[in-house]
């Protein structure tokens, strides 16, 4: 087929010949078998139809043309009777085989045209231009074994996919993929082969193995400059994982995707894989979650919220595994995995039926406090979480002013508009809402007052750098004064030292919580200080 289509020089010169030489051919058997009076003059259409399809619309008419010339006004209409053919007999023969010979030729041009197409759209991302995956695979193929086993894999993941998709436009979005495409190619050169796995990720493949965290870094770099569409910049907020070749190239994928989003749920930029990853994953063995619901696995801590005045307003609820073979499994490993399945649907059932089981034994013993309760947004996208918390409350007997839901900043930015419709019914109802990590994700104050939230807390990060980085105290006090504009009140996470709580006081944030005033207590704990 490639030959077919696509001659090289020597091949064309001697597709000519061959054409040339079958015309002749044609040409003496007209004659032999007695003259044009004789059906064998059709044979004629060979040459002229393989001319079409070698060389196109002006090959067909050149074929035919010197077809209808070989058979014309020196060919006898019989060779026996010597007699000779009136000229219009032989210039219309030409006629139809010149004819023959150009329709031909467009039909074969117009069909390259729509397999290239099929083609292209079978190996390509449509628009974009981005090879898919089926390609590395037949790249991987036909790769000699040497070059395989010395070869990584880098998987980028765009984070933005859906707030892009929806304000820019599908098409919008595809552009501006095809131009990271073109982006990475000029800055890796020929170091690397891209491809596209769907439409929110490339996979780049590295020749050589010991070069991939420089890769990695040149990656970071080149992504950290905004895109332009019609002069309005666009940041791709990305993660990246990296993998060596193991295995097969489906083992060496998953790896570098594990990697990514080991990335994505510690907020680094990039990991690059190793077995601790795989380790982690086979502790955390999912299949094991509702076992542990079951058999309260699961416990609950609880770090007490503050306000400036140090007196305690409010009761964090912190999950807890301990497992009955490997012991205390830090939430940073398990959490990130559960959110990926249904899972996490029963795991906040637990955590929010055990909370409001405490705030009720709470109350009996003469407390009054509130409860702040970590749900994802998979959560908010079960149809059923409104109707099961509103039936919760009345079966534990807690006024829904008592729960305060805390949701990351990044995590509800991702798609907004799923999660407003059962955050406003949450509010009708009483229910407070927190955003978690303020700062680190799209810290986009409209969206907060659109869904109505109550509380924001200011990522630890910002609280840890205060004193020694201007840059940090000054975007915490722009995100109180922002905040409290819009009347949302702020906590801030991690405060660890006195010049923390002092210094965020004058600044008027509302809330405090870190080590400073109190590590995260068991319950017993916390009845025997609220006690106190």
């Amino acid at each position: 087929m490639k030959m077919l289509f696509n001659p090289s020089i020597t091949m064309k010169r001697i597709l000519i010949l061959a054409i040339v030489v079958l015309s002749l051919l044609v040409t003496v058997l007209v004659y032999v078998t007695g003259g044009i009076q004789f059906a064998y003059s059709h044979a004629m259409y060979v040459p002229v139809i393989i001319g079409a399809i070698m060389f196109g619309i002006l090959g067909g008419a050149l074929s035919g043309f010197l077809g209808g010339l070989l058979l014309g006004p020196l060919m006898p209409i019989s060779v026996a009777e010597s007699s000779m053919q009136d000229p219009i007999n032989w210039l219309t023969r030409m006629f139809f085989f010149v004819l023959i010979g150009i329709v031909t030729g467009y039909i074969v041009k117009e069909l390259k045209q729509y397999f290239k197409k099929r083609i292209e759209y079978h190996s390509h991302l449509p628009d974009a231009r981005i090879p898919l995956i089926t390609r590395l695979y037949e790249d991987y193929e036909n790769a000699a074994p040497e070059t395989i086993e010395n070869s990584a894999l880098i998987y980028i993941k765009v984070l933005n996919y859906n707030n892009l998709n929806d304000y820019l436009g599908h098409q919008a979005y595809i552009k501006l993929l095809g131009n990271l495409f073109i982006r990475l190619n000029k800055a890796l050169s020929n170091q690397v082969m891209i491809y596209s796995k769907d439409i929110q990720s490339l996979i780049i493949t590295i020749r050589d193995k010991h070069t991939q965290k420089d890769v990695v870094e040149h990656i970071e770099s080149t992504l950290i400059k905004p895109f332009y569409l019609n002069n309005i910049p666009v940041h791709l907020e990305t993660v990246i994982g990296a993998a060596e070749y193991d295995e097969t190239i489906d083992v060496t994928i998953q790896h570098a995707i594990k990697a990514a989003r080991s990335a994505e749920h510690n907020f680094f930029t990039s990991v690059i894989y190793h077995e601790d990853l795989e380790v982690n994953q086979q502790r955390i063995n999912l299949g094991f979650v509702l076992d542990a619901i079951r058999d309260d696995d699961f416990y609950l801590l609880f770090q007490p919220q503050y306000n400036t005045d140090q007196t305690i307003i409010c009761l964090e609820a912190l999950i807890r595994w301990n497992h009955k073979n490997y012991g205390n499994i830090p939430p940073n490993e398990f959490i990130p995995l559960i959110e990926q399945t249904s899972l996490i649907n029963p795991l906040t059932e637990w955590v929010i039926k055990t909370a409001l089981k405490r705030l009720h034994e709470l109350k009996q013993h003469g407390h009054h406090i509130k409860i702040a309760i970590n749900i994802s947004t998979k959560n908010l996208y079960y149809k059923d979480f409104y109707a099961n918390v509103k039936a919760w409350l009345e079966y534990y007997e807690v006024s829904s002013d008592q729960i305060e839901f805390e949701i990351t900043e990044s995590t509800l930015m991702h798609n907004p508009k799923a999660s407003e419709m059962t955050l406003h019914a949450l509010k009708d109802l009483g229910v407070q809402l927190s955003i978690d990590d303020f700062g680190t994700g799209y810290s986009n104050l409209s969206y907060l007052s659109a869904f109505s939230v109550q509380k924001l807390k200011i990522d630890r990060s910002f609280i840890a750098k205060m004193s020694v980085d201007a840059s940090a105290r000054t975007i915490i006090e722009t995100a109180i004064n922002l905040a409290s504009g819009l009347n949302i009140e702020t906590v801030a996470e991690g405060v660890e030292t006195s010049e923390q709580l002092t210094t965020l006081k004058t600044m008027g944030c509302h809330y405090v919580q870190g080590f400073y005033l109190s590590k995260p207590l068991a319950y017993d704990d916390v009845l025997m200080m609220l006690n106190q």
